[in-house]
């Protein structure tokens, strides 16, 4: 159990304690502080029928690790108690069967969380725990487990299954018997088969969300954790063969994550989650790397993978998705972003997706999955994803690819396609080009198919990043862009367009700010409609930051091309825009 809550203890170290606000019954869930009064009401009215996700926090109980920890730091009596009086509570005020028992305290995904957590925690508090107390705690733990091992969430799939056999294969190492021996047994063969199923061409997780891919890989290095503590050996030489695959598939994933930091500095923030800090996933990483071999992916390996292309150029670098929205059996994480990116300027995030707040069912977490959400475009006001409650969708693309044309250290040129809006009249088909060289990044939309349809693309700017509009209406040209990557669209950079003008500057004035322009184009036969809107993001869950939305409109026959530059330093422009 030691070399297991050591790893714990570290990785709970990466984020907040809650202990000093705990003991005084205040617990942070989703970001936000909830305060409970001389008990916990664990069914709490508001929480239940409004933040969901809050539920399922209250319930892990990570802050009983943040209380055993601080107890064996300081000794003092506040923290230990406090846990003990958690653990009864929850005890006591959670029977197997009870009312309402599913929705929170005994979901398997959720028992998949809290068991680590007791376990865990007990290690640096068991030595002064009552004798009573430790024979009820093991007690609820164990019927805990095998709830689990009979619950799995086989209708779900995903990183639910995929954290429900990491529960159990681990919750199971720490108790003697042949039912503990068949759990273990059972976890380990379909983890190791589930985790191989869920790990992309590329090394990603197949719901696509860099948050629950750094989640996902976590949880299978606390496996190997355990398992290089002695915590498998029961099994004897099957188990050993299970934890080798699921080392394998570890490395796959933790490459992955390696490639990402490496091409572009950060993990994006594209589809469901949070935005990560860099010392967590380097942490992941690392730790990784002690039990297995990290594989980083190539090209054309995120091509038929996860579909998210990644690059940089100079000052530049981009994330730029041409893959499908998820898995066709789990898409409950998915929005509808098909050809969006993310773009970054010498670091700083300057084009970004807007994230999510929350999972609660209306019209905000609509909007957030929405494609006016994200970085790409809309037809006849339609997602590209038929979207419905706070997990579901009806329609999807059946076609979603994408190809690197060149990339190196001086150009990138990216090609994406989807067909999500194939069920409108003449059957739209959207086209992109992302490129991008040392002073500048373009990004090309054409619009194919027939009949007369409206069209919106949207650009979403980071909150940290300041626009002022300083010309509309000039008409260009963008012979500057041929290039022999770009020969499928050399006829369309002879064809004047309009144009209206942004300057964007980020940093403190005084400190030396950056600053560029940035510009959106259109045929100069149609009129636009162009806009600045207040708009919003949110990197976290309960937190949300205002920023501005660009946006253009056009109605015309298709097919239809737009498209957007960014230049830096301006001076650039002069050669650019003719």
């Amino acid at each position: 159990m030691k070399g297991f809550a050591e790893f714990r203890r570290k990785r709970a170290g990466l984020r907040e304690s809650q202990a000093d606000e705990v003991v005084r019954s205040c617990f942070t869930l989703v970001n936000k502080p909830y305060q409970f009064g001389d008990s916990v009401d664990w069914q709490r009215e508001d929480i239940k029928e409004h933040v969901t996700l809050a539920g399922f926090e209250l319930h892990y109980q990570p802050y009983l690790e943040d209380l055993a920890l601080s107890w064996r730091k300081t000794r003092d009596s506040r923290y230990l108690d406090k846990y003990v009086e958690l653990v009864q509570w929850w005890i006591e005020g959670n029977p197997p069967n009870g009312a309402d028992f599913s929705r929170f305290s005994w979901s398997p995904y959720v028992i998949s969380e809290r068991i680590r957590n007791w376990i865990s925690s007990c290690y640096w508090a068991k030595d002064n725990l009552p004798q009573s107390f430790l024979s009820l705690f093991e007690e609820s733990l164990a019927c805990q487990l095998c709830f689990l091992a009979h619950n799995l969430e086989r209708d779900l799939q995903g990183n639910h299954l995929l954290q429900n056999l990491c529960g159990l294969a681990v919750g199971a190492s720490f108790f003697e018997g042949s039912l503990a021996g068949s759990f273990r047994d059972k976890a380990l063969s379909q983890l190791a088969r589930t985790a191989e199923s869920q790990m992309l061409a590329d090394g990603m997780h197949e719901e696509r969300s860099f948050f629950y891919h750094l989640k996902a890989t976590a949880e299978l290095v606390e496996v190997l954790a355990v398992a290089d503590a002695g915590g498998f050996v029961r099994g004897g030489p099957k188990a050993k063969g299970e934890i080798n695959r699921i080392a394998d598939v570890t490395g796959r994933m933790a490459g992955f994550l390696r490639s990402t930091l490496s091409e572009i500095g950060t993990l994006p923030l594209l589809n469901d989650g949070e935005e990560v800090l860099r010392e967590s996933a380097e942490w992941v990483i690392a730790k990784s790397s002690e039990y297995s071999s990290l594989r980083l992916p190539e090209n054309d390996e995120r091509s038929a993978g996860s579909g998210y292309l990644m690059g940089s150029v100079g000052p530049w670098a981009a994330v730029f998705d041409v893959g499908l929205p998820g898995p066709e059996h789990q898409l409950g994480h998915a929005h509808a972003d098909h050809l969006g990116f993310e773009l970054w300027h010498d670091g700083q995030k300057l084009i970004c997706d807007s994230g999510n707040s929350t999972y609660a069912p209306g019209e905000q977490r609509r909007w957030y999955r929405g494609t006016a959400a994200h970085n790409t475009m809309k037809v006849d006001g339609e997602d590209s994803l038929e979207l419905w409650s706070s997990f579901r969708v009806g329609r999807w693309p059946q076609r979603s690819s994408g190809k690197v044309i060149e990339q190196d250290s001086a150009h990138v040129v990216w090609y994406g396609a989807h067909d999500g809006y194939r069920h409108l009249e003449g059957h739209p088909c959207h086209k992109r080009w992302l490129c991008m060289r040392e002073d500048l990044v373009y990004i090309f939309d054409r619009i194919e198919g027939g009949g007369t349809h409206s069209i919106g693309s949207f650009l979403h700017l980071h909150p940290a990043v300041q626009v002022n509009r300083i010309q509309e209406g000039f008409v260009g040209y963008l012979r500057w862009l041929r290039s022999e990557a770009l020969l499928p669209i050399s006829h369309l950079l002879d064809r004047p367009c309009s144009c209206s003008v942004w300057q964007w500057t980020y940093g403190e004035e005084n400190n030396g700010a950056t600053t560029g322009l940035l510009a959106c184009l259109w045929p100069a036969k149609l009129q636009a409609d162009v806009r600045e809107v207040s708009s919003w993001y949110a990197p976290a869950f309960s937190h949300q930051m205002k920023n501005v939305t660009l946006s253009v409109s056009v109605s015309s026959r298709l097919p239809v091309e737009l498209g957007w530059v960014s230049i830096s330093p301006p001076t650039q422009a002069v050669s650019v825009l003719e």
